[in-house]
């Protein structure tokens, strides 16, 4: 079958959801939508969404955990279960049979949250902002408060290395209005400079 090079449309996540549903494989499916097998792996990786284990009541899902006595994370045999269902194909835990025992990290992909990162995600590429929703939202998570706090741009990505953006390129998303939902706009950034400076 001739792959296509287009970008996925709702209907064929929609197929590609009910793919999963069916236990079907990301070949499988692939070749219902006509695109390519990683094009699908690609897909469901990227935006399905993480529902954790209850780590409470099963803190510990080693596979050696009933060979070892005194079995803990940081042991250098520590090796999670992995799923064949989960983890290869279909690649998420849409309608599995098994889900009611499991007691691993799931994944879910839905086809309409899918296509809206997407949809938000492609829009903002365009607008030249070079984020991820997550990614955006968790920057925003660390700036707010501490802008809010009357620190300055500089002093936020100092002590939070996990945020890999330059300070130039922080000053242009705000610019932009990249974290406008959240508040940050110039404008809180000289509010917040001058009650600093006061």
């Amino acid at each position: 079958m001739k792959h296509d090079n287009t970008h996925l449309t709702l209907d064929e996540r929609k197929i590609i959801q009910t793919g999963i549903e069916n236990r079907s494989t990301k070949v499988a499916t692939a070749n219902t939508i006509g695109k390519d097998p990683t094009t699908v792996a690609k897909e469901i990786r990227k935006h399905r969404q993480l529902h954790p284990r209850n780590t409470a009541n099963y803190p510990n899902i080693c596979v050696y955990r009933k060979s070892c006595g005194n079995c803990f994370s940081k042991c250098e045999r520590y090796k999670e279960q992995t799923c064949k269902r989960r983890d290869k194909s279909p690649g998420a835990c849409n309608k599995c049979p098994d889900s009611s025992k499991c007691h691993l990290d799931k994944y879910f992909y839905y086809a309409e949250k899918a296509n809206s990162e997407y949809i938000y995600n492609f829009h903002d590429s365009r607008e030249g902002i070079n984020l991820t929703t997550l990614e955006r939202n968790e920057i925003a998570s660390i700036l707010v408060p501490l802008v809010n706090q009357g620190q300055s741009i500089y002093q936020i990505l100092s002590s939070h290395p996990e945020i890999k953006q330059s300070e130039k390129c922080i000053y242009n998303y705000i610019d932009m209005g990249v974290f406008r939902n959240e508040g940050l706009i110039n404008l809180s950034l000289k509010e917040c400079c001058v009650k600093h400076n006061d």
